[in-house]
């Protein structure tokens, strides 16, 4: 994984060999600073705005920050079940999100470190995660081509696309900066531009001979870049307002394969020459292919979406232009293939891809109606089967509590006749000892009256 900070002094790059390496970016050359924060590949990194925190999401399932400056660990996340694939910090540097094969997304407080919300609303392994610009949205791709979008501060799922590159994997997704669309790369070898107020397809792009690896937003959004781990293409897109003057570029990661990484900053692709080392000269042009009204990758949650910051809508809508585009030839001083307006009608063999993907999404949504219905099913039989279980039980119940009454009657009963008993043998007890005692008296007044002379006899 690559990753450039907001200014662009350095950038950051992870390895499977457990490091972390931040690059300073100036001419001549550099030695690293390595950051060793694991003990297993790292597969994500990036850099917060103000340069001062690192982050790294590793085979080892942890989430960590490293403080740039004093080269050391700050803090572990720890959540994740599974590998961790992509991990970024918010615009602000206030939060991070991360995912991985665990399928899920998690929400952390840099500050608290601690986790602010978990999604598991993937199928699939997480790809890669992101921001929007206002930090009111949060993205995931995924490898069974879908793509999630949550609200940061509800914490709501509010879009979710099926198939949206059919059944190819999507390697990242990367929102406008200044619009409410949403850019993805697959590695079906294409780019795609979703209308995120809409909730449907806007644009396919083609061009690429291998399957993408990454794709990036330019600073004011007037281009993007997407690379195939072998040629990177810089594409224009329509006509963008430009960024006022003097307002800071935009923070770009681009991440490739295993075997190489680029990083390219799209705004500045006019001005670097060709045969630098993310450039490529044999680069061709591609065809933007129009698909406004193509059904293929719509939302189904298209009308909860709230965007960071609205536009007019004449601003958003695809201006009509009847003609088809054609794919510009590249420059000699750039390789950055220029694209038509939007719009426009194609032939059927450019919209046949649109058309599969529609026909896998029908495909697998029957597949998911069926797996509802059966899933309803086996809920009511278990359901059922539950309350039968709970009458069987309270009827138990009743008879126990039954029996219980009884033992209590008769245990109640015996404590009286005991009681009675008791009674009777003190009464017992005291008549003898009354026998005993009148026997006594009786004896000694027998006694007394033996030892009396006769009446009448004198001394």
């Amino acid at each position: 994984c690559v990753a450039a900070s907001a200014s662009g002094a350095r950038v950051v790059t992870s390895s499977l060999d457990a490091t972390v390496c931040v690059w300073s970016n100036q001419a001549g050359k550099q030695s690293p600073t390595t950051l060793k924060m694991h003990f297993s590949p790292v597969r994500a990194c990036d850099i917060s705005r103000d340069e001062t925190l690192v982050l790294s999401g590793s085979d080892d399932k942890l989430v960590k920050l490293s403080s740039l400056h004093e080269r050391k660990f700050v803090a572990s996340l720890t959540g994740h079940t599974n590998w961790v694939r992509s991990a970024v910090f918010s615009p602000s540097g206030a939060l991070v999100a991360s995912g991985g094969d665990d399928r899920s997304v998690r929400l952390w407080d840099v500050e608290r470190r601690e986790a602010v919300r978990s999604w598991y609303d993937c199928s699939d392994v997480v790809n890669r995660v992101c921001f929007d610009a206002g930090e009111s949205a949060v993205a995931a791709c995924t490898h069974d081509s879908t793509i999630n979008l949550w609200d940061a501060r509800t914490h709501v799922l509010r879009q979710h696309y099926n198939c949206a590159h059919g059944s190819s994997s999507i390697v990242q997704v990367a929102f406008h900066p200044e619009r409410d669309l949403l850019l993805s790369a697959s590695t079906d070898r294409t780019l795609r531009i979703w209308d995120l107020r809409a909730g449907r397809l806007r644009s396919t792009v083609s061009g690429h001979t291998h399957p993408l690896s990454a794709c990036c937003w330019g600073a004011n959004g007037a281009s993007f870049a997407s690379c195939d781990g072998e040629v990177v293409h810089i594409w224009a897109f329509e006509d963008a307002p430009s960024s006022p003057k003097g307002a800071a570029a935009s923070r770009h990661a681009v991440a490739a394969g295993d075997a190489d990484a680029a990083a390219c900053d799209a705004a500045s692709a006019a001005r670097r020459p060709v045969g630098t080392s993310w450039s490529a000269e044999r680069s061709q042009a591609g065809l933007l292919e129009a698909c406004d009204m193509l059904p293929a990758g719509k939302a189904a949650f298209p009308e909860a979406y709230v965007p960071p910051r609205r536009r007019p809508d004449a601003d958003l809508a695809p201006p009509s232009v009847p003609a088809r585009p054609q794919a510009a030839q590249p420059s000699q001083r750039s390789p950055q293939p220029a694209g038509d307006r939007w719009g426009g009608s194609l032939p059927r063999e450019h919209l046949e891809p649109a058309h599969r993907a529609h026909e896998a999404q029908q495909q697998w949504q029957r597949s998911q109606q069926q797996h509802r219905q059966t899933h309803a099913q086996q809920q009511n039989t278990t359901h059922q089967q539950h309350q039968d279980v709970a009458e069987a039980v309270a009827r138990t119940m009743e008879g126990l509590v039954a029996q219980m009454g009884a033992l209590t009657r008769s245990i109640e009963a015996m404590e009286g006749r005991l009681v009675r008993t008791e009674q009777a043998a003190r009464e017992v007890v005291d008549l003898a000892a009354a026998q005993r005692r009148e026997r006594a008296v009786a004896s000694a007044t027998t006694s007394v009256v033996a030892a009396l002379p006769p009446l009448g006899m004198t001394a």
